[in-house]
């Protein structure tokens, strides 16, 4: 197995780690529900019956480049996978159950599919959750997924978020969206 590590930027500028970020999004652009390339925003709202636009995720990305992130590398400076960051972020649909937390809400998680299966999305969680400087540290971690999102759901009861809320039929017909969230300090 590979050395990797494990890296948090406030604001990414590394000209390298955006463009294998881009690749990123461009190759996993259809694993999404729905595609990232008919979103324009990380906390879209209305995800169902969206107007394709473009075949490449452009407006995602440069709403992506303005969150802070973990990042996986592996050898020769390779971003093997990534997690974006909207911090001290409100979220209306959370707002009864985390009141006014530190926020940090998970946006976009990524792992190249040569490097799935190596934990590397659960240590994107584990560096969030344990290694961030005490002052970007949350006190509430919270994301949102598809129900069908079986590997990602996965990781998140493991690692003890909680399901916060459910939208029917949210992404399509039997697709929800699922809302999750982990209090790190009460």
């Amino acid at each position: 197995m590979m050395e990797k590590q494990y890296q948090y930027y406030t604001c990414l500028d590394n000209k390298t780690y955006l463009k294998q970020i881009w690749d990123l999004l461009r190759k996993y652009n259809n694993e999404f529900i729905p595609p990232l390339s008919v979103r324009k925003h990380t906390d879209q709202a209305v995800l169902k019956e969206l107007e394709v636009n473009e075949s490449e995720p452009k407006a995602y990305y440069e709403e992506l480049k303005k969150q802070a992130f973990i990042l996986c590398i592996g050898e020769e400076d390779k971003v093997l996978g990534f997690m974006s960051l909207k911090e001290n972020y409100k979220i209306k649909e959370l707002q009864a159950l985390i009141g006014n937390k530190r926020n940090s809400y998970v946006s976009t998680v990524i792992v190249d599919q040569e490097s799935r299966g190596e934990g590397i999305a659960a240590g994107m969680y584990e560096y969030l959750e344990n290694s961030l400087p005490e002052e970007r540290t949350p006190d509430v971690i919270s994301t949102r997924t598809w129900s069908t999102n079986d590997s990602h759901i996965k990781i998140l009861k493991r690692r003890g978020f909680s399901e916060a809320l459910r939208i029917h039929n949210d992404r399509g017909s039997g697709i929800d969206t699922v809302y999750y969230y982990k209090i790190l300090k009460p």
